[in-house]
């Protein structure tokens, strides 16, 4: 029952894109995969392809889901959201964790994106004065 253009219509109504401020543009969930990892997760997840099957079913139709406004979109998918909210917290962590490890979302928040190791972030120098007061009060557990 999940076409190409619901899947997308139904990622981006979770990840939109956009402005989201200070000047920064997110592409929308559809634009980096997201509705392909999506449409990948339904053949292994028989919970999710519930879900999936009921938004569109509420929707009257996959295509009747993709020509809806956002605005509708979005009061389906809060509908969808107090009936079934452990299945529909899967849905969005599945489409942000995917969304959010591609590098055209990482590279859109100025973000690396590489894994944080073995480079690493860069770090300020340790500032060893923070330690001061600290070290001046001395122990304060009981020793055995």
């Amino acid at each position: 029952m999940t076409g190409e253009a619901f899947m997308a219509a139904l990622v981006d109504s979770i990840a939109p894109g956009g402005r989201v401020g200070h000047g920064l543009a997110l592409p929308a969930a559809s634009l980096v995969g997201c509705d392909r990892n999506l449409a990948k997760a339904l053949a292994d997840n028989r919970a999710l392809q519930v879900l999936v099957d009921s938004i569109a079913r509420q929707a009257g139709g996959t295509s009747a889901f993709t020509r809806s406004s956002a605005q509708e979109r979005h009061a389906l998918l809060e509908a969808v959201q107090s009936e079934s909210p452990q299945a529909f917290t899967g849905l969005v962590a599945l489409t942000l964790a995917h969304y959010y490890a591609q590098p055209q979302v990482l590279s859109a928040l100025h973000w690396p994106a590489r894994p944080p190791q073995p480079g690493g972030h860069e770090l300020p120098a340790f500032d060893d004065s923070l330690l001061k007061p600290v070290l001046e009060r001395g122990a304060i557990w009981r020793r055995c």
